[in-house]
């Protein structure tokens, strides 16, 4: 039960209270059981080490020469081993659209640790 007791607040009340500050903190443990399980899980499998091509901050510039390659390897630096990607593709309009800026967007994000073996 809480030790906090609102004016007018009746019995039934406090008691639904209760039950919700049991019920939040039982999904609060669960949660760190599940955060727990999930650092004690074993290596996965060893990830290439792709190849990627880095193209210029201002998008208004395709030249090839502005084009570099970089490894997956290379985007961790010292001290920063958490890398997050946030991926877009654009998917082309259907058939029956020509307008070309009805399109389908698929966003997603992604976060990739560096394992040090």
């Amino acid at each position: 039960m809480s030790r906090f007791v609102f004016a007018d607040e009746s019995a039934d009340y406090q008691q639904r209270r209760a039950e919700l500050l049991a019920a939040e903190l039982a999904l609060k443990d669960q949660v760190e059981r599940v955060a727990a399980l999930r650092r004690a899980l074993p290596l996965g499998m060893r990830v290439p080490d792709y190849v990627f091509r880095e193209g210029p901050m201002d998008l208004s510039r395709n030249d090839p020469a502005d084009f570099r390659d970089v490894r997956l390897a290379d985007l961790f630096t010292d001290g920063h081993d958490t890398l997050i990607i946030d991926h877009l593709m654009f998917a082309a309009a259907s058939p029956a659209t020509t307008t070309p800026s009805i399109a389908t967007l698929a966003w997603r994000t992604m976060t990739v640790r560096k394992i040090l073996a």
